[in-house]
């Protein structure tokens, strides 16, 4: 389970004796043959490993190999998924499998979704793929759940891709609001799922409702401990000013998603920056409006008073 070699090589890094690590956790002779790949550590060793050598865990778990997601079969499987878009035969073929093997788990069922959402996007499938039948079979499969873990939310982060808002509301309405934080990975995801169901309601002219969730990202905040990754939040206030510049028209706020945008470009996120360049260019021209010269702009103060 764990990669002894690393174990050991933390050890010796950090100025470490064998008795240093065993000592009133196992025997000589146990943790001798753990460094040799004879014998495993328990879960509980490892955690008053980490104790005495004041680690934390997940970082210990990281560099022993076990967390490293290129270690585990199904991971590794999901890793593997740009490489499948090379062609429609070679992402079909893969597609197939995965389809078949969906009701495994919801962690399985989650990488169908993935792929449903990547073959729509490329083409390779037809963006009805994902039918009524379906649909339902997804709300029979969360009835009974009430605890969700990151692959839930990751699932719903790509199923706006392909299905609108209000189809998928019975499961929306079960994940949210988030009331504490799970860990980096959870934190991520959760983030993410905001983000692209927000993203699909102004797709969908629904920006009153891109409010409400924008609203329910922002009590994220307020959650003691609670990873907040800086793109993500950044995007979200200028997912808030576009709302509001499409539900006003004032070109103020437009003025100010502009500002937001250059603050990617500054913090080094060139594909976010350019993508929402573009947006933003797109809107001003159906509006009718100049877009405004970014050198300007960028040289005005940027706030985050929300």
């Amino acid at each position: 389970m764990f990669n002894p070699k690393k174990i050991k090589e933390i050890r010796e890094e950090l100025g470490y004796s064998q008795t240093d690590f065993y000592e009133n956790i196992m025997s000589k002779a146990s943790y001798q043959r753990f460094e040799k790949n004879e014998k495993e550590l328990s879960l509980q060793q490892l955690e008053k490993i980490c104790d005495k050598i004041a680690m934390r865990p997940e970082e210990i778990l990281y560099w022993s190999d076990v967390t490293q997601l290129d270690s585990l079969p199904f991971w590794k499987q999901k890793l593997a998924i740009p490489n499948y878009l090379s062609s429609p035969e070679n992402f079909l073929e893969k597609f197939t499998k995965i389809e078949n093997d969906k009701d495994k788990s919801f962690g399985h069922y989650c990488l169908y979704i993935t792929m449903i959402s990547l073959g729509i996007q490329e083409n390779y499938l037809d963006k009805n793929y994902f039918s009524k039948k379906d649909l339902r079979q997804l709300k029979n499969k969360y009835k009974k759940r009430k605890i969700f873990y990151s692959f839930d939310y990751e699932m719903v982060s790509n199923m706006v891709f392909f299905v609108n808002i209000q189809d998928i509301s019975f499961l929306i309405d079960k994940l949210f609001p988030v009331t504490e934080s799970h860990g980096v990975t959870f934190d991520f995801c959760v983030q993410q799922c905001l983000s692209n169901i927000i993203s699909k309601c102004l797709h969908q002219e629904e920006y009153s409702l891109a409010l409400d969730y924008i609203t329910t990202f922002k009590s994220l905040r307020k959650i003691p401990r609670f990873h907040i990754g800086l793109s993500i939040n950044l995007e979200i206030v200028y997912l808030e000013q576009l709302t509001n510049f499409l539900q006003t028209r004032d070109i103020t706020i437009f003025l100010e998603a502009v500002q937001t945008a250059n603050m990617f470009k500054k913090l080094g996120y060139i594909s976010t920056y350019e993508n929402l360049d573009n947006e933003l260019r797109s809107i001003s021209q159906r509006e009718n409006f100049v877009y405004p010269d970014k050198n300007v702009f960028a040289t005005q103060p940027y706030s985050n008073d929300l």
